[in-house]
């Protein structure tokens, strides 16, 4: 069931700690707020209000759920699966920006990865500090500066072909606990092909303007 949609990219803000200023870079990338349970104090501490707080609820205080319209919060009991999925199952949009899912707790940021890789829509944009991390389509094309870090990590057997990069790959099989691509350096427009999803690409957050109009728009990034 759909709560949200827009035919603009959606905030998703989670419960882990967020640096401020990145806080407040997300919220200038999208026209709507969600808040995944606690991810609701985050968002009424920095002066907004959601316009959706969806999740089981478990970690939202009283005091921060009452200042909240109730026909915007939205319960949702299942325990057999995260406050992230929760929201991500329930939001339409061609783009989805999510801060506050990493630096609490390593197993919640794995669960996490382990959701962006099950459901590839609507695709899913993660800033986590100074970095962005996100799965990457079957073909990804990306504009980025010169000089750039950049890394791809496999988080399920997938074949690939790299380009743009100083170390590329040639229909590698790429794999957990076998070849990866970390520590990369962007030489030109780089370019990924895969035969399916499952390849997490990082890079500095500066390029997150670039990522965001090759994820939300990939036909005019390939143009």
């Amino acid at each position: 069931m759909v709560i949200v949609h827009s035919q603009d990219p959606i905030i998703l803000v989670g419960g882990a700690p967020i640096e401020k200023e990145i806080l407040f870079q997300a919220f200038a990338m999208g026209d709507q707020i969600v808040a995944a349970d606690s991810g609701a104090v985050t968002v009424l501490n920095a002066g907004r209000m959601p316009d959706a707080v969806i999740g089981d609820f478990d970690s939202l205080p009283e005091t921060h759920s009452a200042q909240i319209p109730s026909d915007r919060l939205h319960h949702v009991p299942d325990q057999d699966s995260t406050d992230f999925e929760k929201c991500l199952t329930r939001i339409q949009t061609p783009l989805v920006i999510a801060v506050g899912f990493s630096g609490a707790r390593l197993d919640h940021e794995l669960a996490v990865f382990n959701t962006l890789l099950r459901i590839d829509t609507p695709p899913c944009l993660m800033l986590r500090g100074s970095e962005l991390a996100f799965i990457a389509p079957p073909t990804l094309v990306l504009d980025l500066p010169l000089g750039s870090d950049i890394s791809f990590f496999p988080l399920a057997p997938v074949k690939v072909t790299t380009s743009g990069v100083q170390w590329p790959l040639h229909n590698a099989l790429m794999q957990p606990g076998g070849l990866t691509s970390t520590s990369n350096i962007v030489t030109g427009q780089v370019s990924l092909e895969g035969q399916t999803r499952g390849v997490l690409v990082t890079l500095p957050v500066a390029s997150v303007a670039e990522v965001i109009a090759s994820l939300a728009d990939p036909d005019a990034a390939r143009a």
